[in-house]
């Protein structure tokens, strides 16, 4: 499998260099390469909930190529080949990076929110071009801050999930344990549920003796 990859590049390459491949098709092949990529991945068993989020399966790499043939492609149909203007190959370029927040998202891979904060800040210097205004570029900004916000909050919660399971607690000791989680301190949630609960039940008790005086 491995000598036919090799292969099958190297009489790409030789085409390229001969002319028998123009850009255009050349663009063409990688937007096709990135979804057969993305066709195959989805047809491999998901392992989110069974491995740990630095981990990288079979799926994972399909995903992750898809969407670096697709940034390549977009940056060579702009940049080497004048096929599209800056402004659509960065609006490609931020489409990918929604994608990839998706994927971080339904995979609880920690890799795809990566790609997806880095490259979405980084588009402006990898693809430059006059700003338009200020305004468009705030807006743009705003709206990758957006995607790592929506992506932390997630990874808060399944930190909170795993580490305090259970829903039924004072809200004030669901955010403490939170906290202790994101600082690395080890938290006895157990300890804090039956505490919140002790001090719930003791307003209740204070109130309806107040109420009966």
């Amino acid at each position: 499998m491995g000598f036919l990859v090799v292969g099958v590049l190297l009489l790409y390459g030789y085409a390229v260099n001969h002319g028998w491949i123009t850009p255009p098709i050349r663009v063409l092949a990688g937007v096709i390469v990135g979804g057969l990529l993305f066709w195959a991945a989805r047809r491999v068993r998901s392992q989110a909930k069974t491995a740990a989020v630095t981990d990288l399966g079979f799926r994972e790499l399909l995903l992750g190529g898809g969407l670096a043939i697709w940034y390549l492609t977009a940056y060579a149909a702009a940049v080497w080949y004048q096929l599209i203007p800056i402004p659509a190959a960065r609006l490609i370029f931020f489409l990918l990076a929604i994608l990839s927040t998706w994927i971080a998202l339904e995979e609880h891979r920690e890799i795809f929110a990566l790609v997806a904060v880095v490259t979405g800040f980084a588009t402006p210097f990898i693809l430059p071009a006059p700003v338009g205004s200020i305004t468009e570029l705030s807006l743009y900004l705003g709206a990758v801050t957006a995607m790592g916000l929506v992506i932390y909050l997630d990874h808060v919660g399944r930190v909170r999930d795993e580490r305090c399971p259970g829903r039924e607690r004072p809200n004030v000791h669901v955010f403490y344990c939170t906290g202790l989680v994101r600082l690395g301190k080890s938290v006895d949630c157990q300890s804090l549920e039956r505490r919140g609960r002790r001090d719930l039940s003791g307003r209740r008790r204070r109130s309806r003796g107040s109420d009966a005086d």
